[in-house]
């Protein structure tokens, strides 16, 4: 897990430049991951990744800068070893995305995502 607090001001610039050179906002980050042996060839591996911003900036002259966001992203793959130079791997991803910064939800998303892999060593 981490938190960041951030903050910019350049005192050189005009009040005009200041708006849109000037930063504040702050992230949070969770990591997780969880690794399962079912026996000596076969693995559970799942891992859970979520980021909250609130970066949004006060700009009354002008477009409104940065984003708030909240993001979740969760992967599950099996994996299989067949024998000594074969093996297998099964994932599903899901993928979540919302950002409150921008109006009718407009950046936002939903993915899922099935992958599936052979390695073969010669």
């Amino acid at each position: 897990m981490s938190y960041r607090d951030t903050e910019s001001k350049n005192p050189d610039l005009t009040a005009v430049d200041e708006v849109a050179s000037s930063y504040e906002g702050d992230a949070l980050t969770v990591l997780s991951s969880a690794n399962v042996l079912y026996d000596d060839a076969t693995a559970l591996k799942v891992n859970y990744r979520f980021v909250r911003t609130d970066n949004t900036q006060d700009n009354d002259d002008g477009l409104p800068l940065a984003s708030d966001y909240d993001m979740h992203s969760v992967m599950v793959a099996v994996s299989h070893q067949i024998d000594e130079s074969l093996s297998g791997k099964l994932a599903y991803s899901f993928d979540f995305y919302r950002d409150d910064h921008y109006a009718d939800g407009v950046n936002d998303y939903e993915v899922h995502g099935i992958f599936a892999s052979v390695t073969k060593i010669f």
